[in-house]
């Protein structure tokens, strides 16, 4: 018996070990508009994107320029903490619960839900805001892209 679980345990390592990685990707296609979005549908007295809202944000979140562009125009979302994090730092789910604090009637929404709407569409996760008044705003939808 004992060999037999021996046996099995060497197959699944060498089955894991032959397991090819995953290239994770860093742009998410759509991330910009949905995190836009996230941000139109807030009551933080944003900028508009071509209004300032790269420099507003930089400075809110004490970040560069340059990485707050991305955020907003090229489809590369903030860190996602996955890396050790450092009090203080800036990461796609601080600045969630930042957007969540300014938007009424989110008190029920999952921040994580909302990451994982951000980086990965409607396709992965319903859209999460079902429950939010959007100041006039349209519902997001896939099909606007």
């Amino acid at each position: 018996m004992r060999s037999t679980i021996t046996d099995i345990k060497q197959f699944l390592k060498a089955d894991f070990d032959a397991t090819e990685d995953v290239q994770v990707s860093k742009i998410y296609d759509g991330f910009s508009k949905r995190f836009n979005y996230l941000i139109d549908i807030s009551d933080a007295d944003v900028p508009p994107i071509d209004g300032g809202r790269v420099s507003f944000l930089a400075e809110l979140f004490g970040v560069s320029k340059p990485a707050t562009s991305e955020w907003l125009s090229k489809d590369k979302p903030p860190k996602d903490g996955s890396q050790r994090d450092r009090s203080g730092d800036v990461t796609l789910f601080r600045i969630v619960c930042f957007f969540l604090k300014h938007i009424q009637n989110s008190h029920n929404i999952v921040p994580a839900r909302v990451v994982a709407w951000l980086r990965y569409g409607e396709g992965a996760i319903s859209y999460p805001f079902s429950s939010v008044s959007h100041f006039g705003m349209p519902k997001f939808s896939i099909l606007d892209k």
